[in-house]
């Protein structure tokens, strides 16, 4: 999370949650709130294909369940700034080289566990701004 300084819009003044904490925690909202961000860039994900086979379930309950409360801890806070949630193009599936730079209107085939939580996650993203972010504005 980051929040511009007073005054000084060239610049930005950066805080981070703690990385050991789970955003799936309901004292997110606390945290957040704390910060008062003018900007959030959400990172936060398990992201091994692998191993997503392996746990699938696990992966969607951190990856989509995490996000869904750092939204919510957002909205708690008042949040009126930008949200980049930075994805995966693994959720356009098998790409070919002739299809580079892939484009965001790309049709998206996750192949996997991971990329399936991902392409779920970019679609959370998307309605939540529609259902609360332009409502506020």
């Amino acid at each position: 999370m980051a929040h511009f300084g007073s005054g000084h819009h060239d610049r930005w003044v950066v805080a981070t949650l703690d990385p050991q904490l789970d955003l799936r925690d309901r004292r997110l909202s606390d945290r957040v709130k704390a910060i008062q961000a003018d900007a959030v860039i959400h990172l936060a994900a398990r992201t091994s294909v692998s191993e997503s086979f392996r746990d699938p379930d696990g992966y969607f309950d951190v990856n989509f369940n995490g996000t869904l409360n750092l939204l919510r801890a957002l909205r708690t806070a008042n949040f009126r700034g930008r949200f980049l949630y930075v994805g995966s193009g693994d959720c356009y599936g098998a790409i070919q080289t002739a299809q580079l730079p892939v484009r965001e209107d790309h049709p998206l085939r996750p192949r996997n566990p991971y990329a399936a939580g991902e392409y779920v996650r970019l679609y959370q993203g998307r309605s939540w701004r529609v259902a609360y972010l332009a409502i506020q504005r």
